[in-house]
C-alpha cells in the first residue's frame, strides 16, 4: 500500500485493485488480484522499473507477457492489450 503512495500512485476510483500514475509523458497500470500483479504501461523501461522497484520490497516471479487473467483471453497487439 505504502508503495503505490510514495511512488504516486492513485486508487481506482471504480476499481480498488487498480492503481494508476500518470504524467505528461506516460500511463501505467496495475492491478492486483489476490497474488497476481498485472502491470501495463506504454513504455518497456517504466514497466521494468516498477518490477524493480516491487521486486526490491516484495518476493515476486517475472511471468513475463499471459494470455489469460480471470478467466479472459488477453490478446496484446501493437496498439493495446
Amino acid at each position: 500500500h505504502n508503495f503505490f503512495i510514495i511512488f504516486s500512485f492513485r486508487f481506482s476510483k471504480s476499481n480498488n485493485s487498480l492503481f494508476i500514475r500518470s504524467d505528461s509523458k506516460a500511463q501505467i497500470l496495475i492491478i492486483i488480484y489476490v497474488d497476481d500483479l498485472v502491470i501495463r504501461g506504454e513504455h518497456i523501461v517504466d514497466i521494468n522499473n516498477i518490477k524493480k522497484l516491487l521486486s526490491d520490497r516484495i518476493e515476486m516471479k517475472d511471468m513475463k507477457e499471459f494470455h489469460y487473467f480471470l478467466n479472459i483471453e488477453v490478446i496484446r497487439t501493437r496498439m493495446a492489450l
